[in-house]
């Protein structure tokens, strides 16, 4: 049962590096994005992830500093349920001038959505939260273990 325990709190501690690991790759996506301008886009297309789900990725056209770029971004989840309502959307986005959010040292780097990581950042401080009180706790018990055993020497 010790072993049990043991591998419950390696697998805990792991998901919670990785869920941590996770998040602060999404926040640095985030943060990196640090100037926004406004561009145009140019093409919009449909890619079918599986039979239900349907992404649009947007090619677009944007001025920083007198130089011009191109690039294209995925518009997110929550993706299209069918290929008609993508294209639509698709069509509708075609020629708009959304608010393009790029890094500022690497104008090459940008998207059309910024969007803070909330889901993955509360994932993480739940798991190790998690974490931490079970470490606590297994601190809080082995002091106990040890009185009771010294206890019960001594009582003979």
């Amino acid at each position: 049962m010790k072993r049990f325990g043991k591998l419950l709190r390696y697998a805990v501690g792991i998901y919670g590096a990785v869920l941590a690991l996770w998040a602060l790759q999404d926040l640095y996506r985030y943060w990196r994005l640090d100037a926004m301008t406004t561009g145009r886009v140019v093409d919009a297309n449909v890619h079918e992830r599986s039979s239900s789900s349907f992404e649009i990725i947007a090619v677009y056209d944007f001025t920083f500093d007198g130089k011009s770029y191109r690039a294209s971004s995925s518009l997110g989840k929550p993706y299209q349920l069918n290929s008609f309502s993508a294209q639509k959307v698709a069509e509708e986005l075609k020629g708009s001038a959304p608010a393009i959010y790029f890094k500022k040292k690497d104008p090459e780097i940008s998207s059309l959505i910024k969007a803070f990581p909330y889901k993955s950042m509360l994932q993480a401080g739940l798991i190790l939260g998690i974490c931490l009180y079970l470490w606590i706790l297994e601190l809080q018990l082995g002091k106990r273990r040890v009185f009771s055993k010294s206890a019960y020497k001594n009582a003979r």
